[in-house]
């Protein structure tokens, strides 16, 4: 049982932040909506969450204050607001270690001195580290997204190597490896760095394994095993964001009638915050090679609007992408102008990761953009 991160609003209209214990997203709304919350927005999903042991025995407003600064670390990681939460939390070391050093001080006291700038420093310090870390995750991830693919290989093993044997970030940072070589259409050795942490990512959550390996297939091309596994990932899960991973993908390389199918069962109320613009995003595809162009439109536009919310963070960025140039060409076939759509930012990642049909229809469409 994982704890889903949360927004909400009491009966008086107070805005409600924090974390719900819950088996499923779908049991999360359930166990709000019995506390008397509504306009319940999930922020993190069951299925892909672990325990969060370090939320035990932390109180109500502890518990809020968390929820804030992950709501903003969402959005992306910012030195400031990071700077800001790391001396909110070591407020109470900082205050003692200003104690000692006044009375190190007044004694004359090295010693004591020396103590209290050790104790000041040492929390903030490990605090930083960890910022540091999240920073090199986050080059990688842009190198990712634009497609920088030695530059990912040698921020991914950065990564790895910081990580201070955090199984999470071992996981990622393999991940990221397996994508380069997946990229390369090396897929022996993108699986040989996958494989190994199958066991621990069905003990986390069923089906995140198959999900992973479905990314993999995408970067190396391989759109029917894609497609296949993306299927796979949410037979074993039956949970809602899996279903709408393999609708995406049949949206973008399979069976258009079957993506509809799956869009369909999906229910948007249990999906997190970030998951409900995949949604416009598949339901866009569906509108746009049914040739439905104003549909098509309406959905991405409102999947612009909502990947725009996470524009800072490089882990967005490639569906953003995606979204900008799907719109271009909805536009273009309405005779509107597009040229704001096709940034440069926008046009590389395209470049990168448009499958080879997409990017002939773009280079027919745009030949002065690609």
């Amino acid at each position: 049982m994982g704890k889903v991160l949360y927004t909400a609003y009491d009966a008086q209209g107070r805005e409600k932040r924090g974390f719900v214990e819950a088996l499923s997203n779908q049991d999360a709304l359930k166990r709000l909506h019995s506390e008397g919350l509504e306009q319940i927005r999930l922020h993190s999903d069951a299925a892909l969450g672990h325990s969060r042991d370090d939320l035990e025995g932390i109180s109500q407003k502890e518990l809020e204050r968390i929820a804030a600064f992950e709501l903003k670390i969402q959005q992306g990681v910012g030195l400031g607001m990071y700077t800001k939460e790391v001396l909110r939390n070591n407020v109470v070391p900082m205050f003692i270690s200003a104690l000692m050093f006044g009375y190190g001080y007044s004694e004359a006291s090295w010693g004591w001195m020396a103590s209290a700038v050790i104790v000041s420093s040492a929390l903030p310090f490990f605090s930083f580290w960890n910022y540091g870390v999240m920073s090199i995750y986050n080059r990688a991830q842009k190198s990712l997204a634009f497609g920088e693919w030695e530059k990912l290989k040698e921020e991914a093993t950065h990564f790895k190597n910081s990580s201070q044997k955090n199984p999470d970030f071992i996981v990622e940072a393999d991940t990221m490896l397996a994508t380069y070589h997946a990229k390369k259409g090396d897929m022996d050795q993108a699986l040989s760095l996958l494989l190994p942490h199958k066991e621990y990512l069905e003990g986390k959550s069923s089906g995140t394994y198959e999900n992973k390996l479905g990314s993999l297939y995408v970067h190396a091309k391989a759109y029917e095993k894609a497609c296949y596994t993306f299927k796979q990932a949410y037979e074993v899960s039956r949970e809602n964001m899996m279903l709408a991973d393999w609708a995406l993908a049949e949206a973008r390389f399979g069976d258009i009638t079957l993506a509809k199918e799956n869009i369909l069962s999906v229910s948007r109320d249990a999906l997190p915050t970030f998951g409900v613009p995949f949604v416009d995003l598949v339901e866009g595809l569906i509108a746009y090679k049914s040739h439905s162009f104003e549909d098509a439109k309406y959905f991405f536009t409102s999947a612009l609007e909502g990947f725009s919310t996470y524009d800072t963070n490089p882990a967005t960025w490639t569906a953003l992408a995606m979204v900008n140039i799907y719109l271009a060409l909805t536009m273009h076939a309405l005779g509107e102008e597009v040229d704001a759509l096709l940034q440069e930012g926008v046009v590389q990642i395209a470049k990168e990761h448009a499958d080879d049909a997409l990017l002939v229809e773009l280079k027919r469409n745009f030949p002065d953009h690609f």
